[in-house]
C-alpha cells in the first residue's frame, strides 16, 4: 500500500531562532528519507505545528514572519503542506479570531489552520462561522476554506490536513491509500460474494500494518506515534467511496443501506489494527469528502446526498462533514448549528470528527462550484436548511 503521507510535528514559539527551526527539520528529513529506503511510494511529506503560544493581532506579524520562514525551508525539503493547530483559548480577544485566521490564510498559501474548539460557547461557535464566511471570500471560487479545518481535538496525531493535532514535537504519523486496494478487490473478484472479498482485504490490510509498524517502530529516531488507514477518496483517480459504495450495490450514498455499509467498513479497518497489534491514530474510517471524490460529486445531482446525512454515518464513522459545497449566503447562525451538532457528536460517542465547509460566494444550491485544482472536483451546491441554537449551554 502506498503512503499518502508522512506527517511529522515540530514545535514553534516567539523566540525561536531559524536554528531551532532548522534543528527539528533535519531530524524529520532523517527520518523521512530512512522511511523512503524501505517505502519507495511516499505520496507527500507534511508537517504538523504545535504552537501553544497566546495568539492576537499585536502578535501577528512575529508569527507570520516565523511561518513565512518554515514555507521556504518546506519547499527546499519538499514538503508541499504545513498545519497549524490553534485553539480557542488561545485567542487574547475571541472576536478577533476570523481577522487573524484570515490573514494568516491569505499570507501563507500552503498553510492549513485547524481551529480547535475546546469551550462550546455559541459565541466560540458563532466567531469560527464567522471565520469560514470571511475566508470564503478571499477568491471568487470560495476555495480558500481548503484550508481550514474545525474540531474539538479527538483527532489526535492524525497525519491527515486539516485536522491533524499532534500532543509532542518531533513525532510522526503515517496516512496510507487503503481504498485503492479494497476496490480492486471487489472489481477483480466475484462481486457477488462481497464478504468473501473484505475478508480478502482485511487479511491484505493486517499484513501490511504489522509489516509497516514493525519496521517503522524499529527504525525511528524520532517518536512513530501511529497509522491512520482511512479509506480517503483521491480526485480524478478510481479511489473514490462513491465508486466503492456502488461496487458494494449501494448505488448512491445516501440511500437506505448507507449506514450499514458505512459500519461495516468502520469495523474491518478497526479489526485489522486489533489483529496486527499495530499504532492507530486519528480517523481510521470511511471519509466522505464529496468535493475530494468523482464519484460524489457526480452523485450530488441525484439530490440524495445532505449535511444531515453526512452527519448520520459519521456516528458509525467517517470524518464529520468534510469537503462540502454550500451557498455563499448561508447564514451565520446555520454554520453554528452545524458546528455544534458535529462537535456534541464527537464528544457524546468520543471519536475524532471535524468539519470543513466550503462556502461559494454569490452561488446559490444546486449551482455547480467552479474550482480548478488538482485536489479537488466540481460538483453540485448542496441546500442546507436555515437554522439557530437555542439559547443554551452546550
Amino acid at each position: 500500500m502506498n503512503f499518502r503521507t508522512i506527517t511529522s510535528s515540530i514545535e514553534l514559539k516567539y523566540g525561536f531562532t531559524e536554528s531551532d527551526i532548522d534543528k527539528q527539520l533535519s531530524q524529520i528529513n532523517t527520518q523521512i528519507e530512512i522511511i523512503k529506503n524501505n517505502y519507495k511510494n511516499v505520496k507527500t511529506n507534511r508537517i504538523s505545528i504545535i504552537f501553544n503560544e497566546s495568539l492576537s493581532i499585536t502578535h501577528l506579524p512575529s508569527l507570520i514572519n516565523t511561518l513565512n520562514y518554515l514555507k521556504l525551508n518546506c519547499a527546499s525539503r519538499n514538503i508541499r503542506w504545513f498545519s497549524l493547530s490553534l485553539n480557542s483559548s488561545q485567542f487574547e480577544d475571541i472576536d478577533s479570531i476570523s481577522e487573524i485566521v484570515t490573514t494568516i490564510i491569505r499570507k501563507i498559501s500552503n498553510l492549513f489552520i485547524h481551529l480547535i474548539v475546546d469551550d462550546k460557547s455559541q459565541k466560540i461557535f458563532d466567531e469560527y462561522s464567522r471565520t469560514i464566511i470571511k475566508v470564503s471570500r478571499l477568491s471568487e471560487s470560495g476555495f480558500d476554506n481548503f484550508r481550514l479545518g474545525i474540531s474539538d481535538g479527538k483527532t489526535r496525531n492524525t497525519p491527515f490536513f486539516p485536522f491533524s493535532n499532534f500532543d509532542n514535537p518531533l513525532t510522526y504519523s503515517i496516512g496510507l491509500e487503503t481504498l485503492e486496494e479494497l476496490i480492486n478487490q471487489i472489481y477483480n473478484k466475484d462481486s457477488s460474494d462481497y464478504s468473501a472479498n473484505l475478508k480478502d482485504f482485511q487479511e491484505i490490510l493486517v499484513e501490511n500494518l504489522k509489516s509497516i509498524d514493525n519496521y517503522l517502530t524499529r527504525n525511528s529516531i524520532i517518536k512513530f506515534n501511529g497509522i491512520d488507514a482511512s479509506l480517503a477518496p483521491i480526485p480524478r483517480t478510481n479511489q473514490s467511496i462513491g465508486l466503492l459504495y456502488e461496487l458494494l450495490g449501494v448505488h448512491t450514498l445516501g440511500n437506505l443501506g448507507s449506514l450499514s455499509v458505512t459500519s461495516k467498513l468502520t469495523n474491518i479497518i478497526k479489526e485489522a489494527f486489533k489483529i496486527s497489534n499495530a499504532k492507530s491514530v486519528g480517523f481510521n474510517g470511511v471519509m466522505f469528502s464529496p468535493l475530494e471524490d468523482d464519484w460524489l460529486a457526480r452523485q450530488s445531482y441525484s439530490n440524495v446526498l445532505s449535511p444531515e446525512s453526512l452527519m448520520l454515518y459519521s456516528s458509525v464513522c467517517g470524518c464529520g462533514i468534510d469537503m462540502l459545497p454550500l451557498p455563499g449566503d448561508i447564514f451565520l447562525e446555520t454554520i453554528s448549528c452545524l458546528l455544534c451538532d458535529v462537535i456534541s457528536l464527537s464528544q457524546k460517542l468520543n471519536k475524532p470528527l471535524g468539519v470543513r465547509l466550503l462556502l461559494i460566494p454569490g452561488k446559490s444550491s444546486n449551482e455547480k462550484t467552479s474550482f480548478n485544482h488538482d485536489f479537488l472536483s466540481d460538483m453540485k451546491i448542496l441546500k442546507i436548511n436555515d437554522s439557530i441554537l437555542p439559547n443554551l449551554k452546550f
